[in-house]
């Protein structure tokens, strides 16, 4: 199959890239640059590599029409820890969805379409688990620009086949410091005697990209009927306090933890923790690894990198 794939030099991108090639798809991605927060991008050297902006409909096009997928997974945009102005979250993920979406009906009407949103447009809610069914009640600008998203995609479903997936807490081996759980990890690497965090009680459901990347895979290979939007979950909800006693545990090395006023989210989502059951019914199974094989293997990622 023919997969293009918009923001292949990111943390998930990098990963999905690596992952469909090795499955026999031809792949082609799109970056801003060779050049990205996590180094220079590492994927096989059958995937074609594009220089795009979502601002750009027509080299969108031309993109969409050299490389004619027959599906697209759409993971470029801008996330809520880069903390850009407000207008940036909506140009990029709005807008810039919108372009991509124009240039799949111009150039390859015939594809399929997977979007990134995020499990963030739930905003906080009653019950032990959210499902696809709930309304959304986003608590932030990020999480809002998605859901916005959404919306905008909805008005293209007479003409493309389009699937949502909102992916929960997505965490693994080469993500950005700029996250929690890869910054707490840095600081078990680092043997630090102390480690400053805001809120530490949220129930959060932590996926490892591995089962991410396999996960989205399948689902290429998936297109939807008619306009879907499904979880990319666990359904186990773990705390930010039970991530920092099982980084503990595993090492051995127990950092002083002090809370920082300044981390501390004004609106702070307190449970986010979804259902696998739609996921688990279209493809035919979740997310498997758990947090302890997760949190060992970037704990090794770490070391052999820094080494």
């Amino acid at each position: 199959m023919r997969i293009l794939v918009t923001g292949g030099g990111g943390f998930i991108g990098r990963h999905l890239v690596r992952e469909l090639s090795e499955r026999g798809h031809e792949v082609a991605s799109t970056t801003l640059s060779t050049l990205t927060p996590y180094g220079r991008v590492a994927v096989p050297d059958a995937v074609r590599s594009f220089s795009a902006d979502l601002d750009d409909v027509a080299r969108l096009t031309e993109i969409v029409a050299e490389t004619r997928p027959e599906c697209v997974v759409h993971l470029a945009g801008v996330a809520l820890v880069t903390h850009p102005e407000k207008i940036e979250f909506y140009r990029t993920n709005v807008l810039g969805t919108e372009n991509l979406l124009e240039a799949v009906v111009r150039a390859a009407p015939g594809s399929h379409v997977i979007l990134a949103s995020t499990a963030g447009v739930y905003g906080n809610q009653g019950g032990e688990l959210l499902a696809e069914t709930q309304e959304p009640t986003p608590a932030n600008h990020y999480s809002m620009s998605k859901l916005v998203m959404e919306h905008v995609a909805r008005q293209f479903q007479d003409r493309l086949r389009i699937r949502i997936v909102r992916p929960f807490n997505i965490i693994g081996y080469g993500q950005s410091e700029a996250f929690l759980v890869p910054k707490l990890v840095r600081h078990y690497v680092e043997r630090t005697p102390r480690v400053a965090l805001g809120n530490i009680e949220p129930l959060r459901d932590y996926v490892d990209i591995r089962d991410c990347v396999r996960i989205v895979s399948d689902l290429t290979a998936l297109p939807p009927e008619r306009f879907d939007v499904v979880n990319l979950c666990s359904g186990r909800g773990t705390s930010v306090k039970q991530v920092f006693e099982m980084l503990a545990d595993i090492t051995g090395h127990r950092p002083a933890l002090d809370i920082d006023p300044q981390l501390v989210r004004a609106n702070e989502v307190w449970r986010m923790v979804g259902s696998d059951a739609k996921l688990r019914s279209i493809v035919g199974r979740g997310a498997v690894a758990t947090l302890r094989d997760t949190l060992t293997s970037m704990l090794s990622y770490y070391r052999t990198h820094d080494a």
